[in-house]
């Protein structure tokens, strides 16, 4: 794995840390300080853990930790910490992946049924 990649993830998870790993916020300005109180995000809490696969700190499966014992997104911002906090674990897991339609190097147009509806797929190459 690339060096930038474990400086920049040991750089966030010590700043996250040291905020308080159950607590920190989600919103700073530039000099390090919280925009507001209590935003502790599902959505931030989920990309620190997958960034704890590249990070080298003692602590960094404390933030996986903190992924598995989060809350359930809810409120105002539901959707997009939802979709974070989803991505998170499939990630982490290494079940991350890309399910392409079937189909040949032919550029044939193939037919395939899922859940009784029939679904075209043109590949074009």
């Amino acid at each position: 794995m690339s060096r930038i990649f474990c400086v920049y993830s040991n750089t966030l998870e010590a700043f996250s840390y040291g905020q308080g790993i159950n607590s920190y916020e989600s919103l700073f300005h530039l000099d390090g300080t919280p925009i507001s109180q209590n935003q502790h995000s599902p959505g931030l809490v989920a990309m620190n853990a997958s960034s704890a696969i590249a990070a080298t700190q003692p602590y960094r499966l404390d933030f996986v930790k903190a992924l598995w014992n989060a809350r359930i997104p809810s409120g105002h911002w539901r959707y997009y910490d939802g979709m974070v906090y989803m991505l998170g674990p499939l990630y982490d897991s290494g079940n991350f992946r890309i399910w392409w339609p079937p189909y040949d190097t032919s550029g044939a147009v193939h037919t395939h049924a899922a859940d009784g509806w029939f679904h075209r797929w043109q590949v074009r190459m």
